[in-house]
């Protein structure tokens, strides 16, 4: 007679086995969406258009109240839909902004059907898998900011609500120049700060798409020189001063119980197109 006992036995190994990664992979992507949110908490306080990616209590951070990941999928849903749809009737948007489980629509003018931006979050596949969520809408300009989230990196997409064109920045906390010729940020890096910069430049066409025109880790070599800085870090901020010259500031404590500390980069764009850095 055939003795099933380990036949049994392995069956239930793998179960086990198959159980153990799926939940380590949801406490990845739960994480993933955690870290995220505490890494721009306080920097929300003091810049709109910083990323507020979801409440700091996140109640689907823990992965072990779920039996399965389609029940993660189900709280991840019901959260991000009460954050974003919450977030568009406070700015006057719900009846063109709404999101729907996994998708944000977006009824903007020009265009027949709604723009439809989706999350792809997968449960054995971290690295491919991708999150939207408002962030900001500047009311004077009628521009709606969107963050997206994948892997460990975070970029800004940018909707512009009267002639209903998009673009995907690979940065945050995006500012624009005042003539709008050129966009500024930070390179976006999930839960760690970042000192490189990157700017866009606006073409002459119908739909007024921006191109790279710069980018530079010049300001990694300048924080190396402040030990203190990168422990202390506090808050940074990028402000236009004229269609050439845009200011990188960064503030924070040398001690604890120290006065704030200011440090000032100025990058201005010369007669033959190139930005040049300097510290002042």
């Amino acid at each position: 007679m055939l003795n099933i006992a380990p036949l049994v036995y392995m069956i239930l190994l793998d179960r086990i086995v198959i159980s153990i990664l799926l939940s380590l992979r949801v406490l990845s992507l739960a994480s993933f969406l955690f870290v995220a949110c505490q890494s721009y908490a306080q920097t929300e306080k003091n810049n709109t258009k910083s990323l507020a990616i979801v409440n700091t209590e996140y109640e689907c951070q823990d992965y072990l109240e779920f039996a399965t990941f389609n029940e993660y999928q189900q709280c991840l849903h019901r959260t991000l839909e009460n954050r974003d749809n919450g977030l568009s009737q406070q700015w006057g948007l719900n009846d063109k902004v709404v999101r729907e489980k996994d998708t944000i629509y977006i009824t903007v003018a020009n265009r027949k059907h709604a723009l439809a931006f989706k999350d792809e979050v997968y449960p054995f596949d971290e690295e491919h898998g991708t999150t939207y969520g408002l962030q900001h809408y500047d009311a004077e300009q009628q521009k709606l900011y969107l963050y997206r989230i994948w892997y460990e990196s975070v970029s800004t997409v940018i909707v512009d609500m009267t002639i209903g064109y998009w673009q995907e920045f690979a940065g945050v906390q995006l500012e624009f120049s005042p003539n709008g010729q050129f966009v500024a940020g930070f390179y976006g890096r999930l839960g760690l700060p970042s000192y490189a910069i990157v700017v866009w430049q606006r073409q002459e066409s119908q739909d007024e798409q921006y191109i790279h025109d710069y980018g530079s880790n010049i300001l990694y070599e300048y924080v190396a020189e402040l030990p203190s800085l990168p422990a202390a870090y506090e808050d940074k901020k990028l402000i236009w001063i004229n269609t050439n010259k845009f200011i990188v500031e960064f503030s924070y404590h040398i001690q604890a119980d120290s006065d704030v500390v200011w440090v000032r980069y100025a990058f201005v764009r010369d007669d033959n197109g190139d930005w040049q850095v300097t510290k002042i």
